[in-house]
């Protein structure tokens, strides 16, 4: 079930050279936008089709069975479900913002202990390395 809030305020956060919109909702949630955190995660699908369709692949990456031990380890059910925000008329589709630093966590536990795929090897790692490593406790969490 897809949570669902009102935006009070909003602004933006840096990550190397991707902007990820963030939102502040009624109920205090924080949020990242899902096109843009999938954006700074090199999780960009190359078809239009996709790219015109938010989030698709880290839910895929979400639901990958290799993959499942590290992203919900310790971590609550709904924990990565998506948040449908809105902000007047328009409709945002969103994640919690620790969710970020909790992939980018996920993915490089994973590649201590599994064979990743070739996407996640040499794309994705070495930027989370770059981008993720003791950040973890800037802007996502003030």
């Amino acid at each position: 079930m897809t949570k669902k809030g009102k935006v009070l305020y909003e602004g933006e956060i840096v990550l190397g050279n991707v902007v990820i919109p963030c939102y502040i909702l009624d109920d205090g949630t924080r949020v990242l936008s899902g096109r843009n955190m999938q954006e700074a995660l090199k999780m960009v699908d190359s078809d239009d089709e996709a790219k015109a369709t938010s989030g698709t692949r880290l839910t895929r990456y979400f639901n990958q069975k290799s993959l499942e031990p590290f992203i919900y380890n310790g971590k609550e059910p709904g924990h990565y479900e998506p948040i449908e925000c809105l902000k007047g008329d328009k409709k945002i589709n969103g994640f919690e913002a620790t969710v970020l630093a909790d992939i980018c966590e996920a993915f490089l536990e994973a590649r201590k202990q599994i064979k990743l795929s070739s996407m996640l090897s040499f794309f994705l790692i070495p930027y989370l390395q770059h981008h993720c490593i003791n950040k973890r406790s800037e802007s996502i969490y003030q």
